[in-house]
């Protein structure tokens, strides 16, 4: 659940803007402190603090992504000093709307610090230092508390996501709740491109079935594999897709116990770049590397070239597979051979390395899917042995 609470920082610093967990390094620390500083001055005659600062109840209100980042950027992240009193310490946290409910908690010294519901049970603990970061179902009129160590600086933010979503776009942290069937959400590849998505698990219980599928003739065909994100687990970025230009929909299959948090991604490759020809290879210089994709319809093989300039210095080749099924095999041969020297196989989310023998010599890889519905990224760099042997 503290992906939610990350994706949300990535999405502000892509707008060039850091978010409360930059708030922890010392360069912003400084900053913030000199602003309290001065705004302490300007109020100290007549002893009164910003009302936006200390505050014993919090409403949190709906939002999307983006409306959610604009809110914690003009005032969703609350400031408490260490002149904050109240009864126990408590702010009470007010849900306006139904949907997830985000909580985010740093504060310092090293006490523990708390998250509670209506009952004063505890939803999760933490230490101040590390921080707490909460996310549940929640309707309209629930309450929450959480305690601000006393003595200490705090910050807190809390905010609700709309708990359903049509369609994707970059740079967004969706919400989908399960329903036992297939929710469909529409996105657009104008050009040959990866697509990633990271899917997390709200609860520990509960499979997450994602499939991609593409619209052909007015008809829906699935593209690829079917993945699964565990309960309680991450896809940790490896449900991957190698597309052409075309209308798409992520599918999400969950049980209606289960909802995910969604973010997508999205980087072209120009078809240009690819070579066919050996007589054309791709060079790689050294110290270097090249990625590329494949996508479910292409086939014809790929050729790179490579120059080992020392005949002292031993060099490696680093393979690397990222799809969720079938994968690369990697040919390798030596300038004037027709004989191929070793074929590497690297498969789903992998890499493998081989040293070259020394001296000075031209190599060509040749490049080759594993099984028709292989579609995905592979990766080769060239580089030094780091032993030199």
């Amino acid at each position: 659940m503290k992906k939610i609470w990350k994706k949300i920082a990535r999405v502000v610093l892509a707008l060039g803007i850091g978010l409360i967990m930059a708030l922890s390094s010392a360069k912003v620390k400084a900053s913030t402190s000199s602003v309290i500083q001065k705004v302490k001055t300007k109020n100290c005659k007549k002893n009164v603090m910003p009302e936006e600062w200390n505050q014993k109840e919090i409403k949190a209100y709906q939002f999307d992504t983006e409306e959610a980042t604009v809110y914690l950027l003009t005032g969703g992240i609350k400031y408490y000093n260490k002149n904050f009193k109240a009864n126990n310490q408590l702010v009470k946290i007010m849900v306006m709307d139904d949907g997830y409910l985000n909580f985010s908690l740093e504060c310092g010294g090293k006490s523990k610090i708390y998250f509670y519901d209506s009952n004063m049970k505890i939803k999760t603990q933490g230490t101040a230092s590390e921080g707490i970061e909460y996310m549940t179902r929640v309707k309209a009129g629930d309450v929450f508390y959480t305690r601000i160590p006393k003595g200490q600086e705090a910050y807190l933010a809390s905010w609700v996501l709309k708990d359903s979503f049509g369609k994707l776009s970059q740079n967004k942290t969706y919400i989908q709740k399960g329903t036992g069937s297939y929710t469909y959400h529409a996105f657009k590849v104008k050009d040959r491109a990866l697509v990633s998505f990271e899917i997390d698990s709200v609860y520990q219980k509960g499979d997450t079935f994602v499939k991609i599928e593409k619209k052909k003739k007015g008809k829906w065909q699935k593209i690829g594999s079917t993945g699964k994100v565990k309960g309680g687990k991450s896809s940790d970025d490896q449900i991957y897709y190698a597309l052409s230009g075309g209308e798409y929909r992520l599918c999400l299959k969950s049980p209606s116990s289960q909802a995910v948090s969604v973010s997508y991604e999205k980087e072209s490759y120009k078809k240009k770049a690819v070579v066919y020809k050996k007589s054309k290879a791709k060079n790689i210089k050294n110290e270097d590397g090249t990625d590329e994709i494949y996508t479910q319809n292409e086939k014809a093989s790929r050729w790179y070239k490579i120059t080992v300039p020392s005949k002292k210095v031993r060099y490696v080749l680093n393979f690397e597979s990222g799809t969720m099924t079938g994968g690369f095999d990697f040919t390798v041969y030596k300038k004037g051979r027709k004989k191929s020297i070793k074929t590497i196989k690297v498969r789903k989310f992998d890499e493998k390395m081989i040293k070259l023998p020394k001296g000075k010599s031209t190599y060509y890889i040749k490049v080759s899917k594993n099984g028709k519905s292989t579609n995905g990224y592979y990766g080769l760099s060239f580089f030094k042995w780091q032993n030199g042997n």
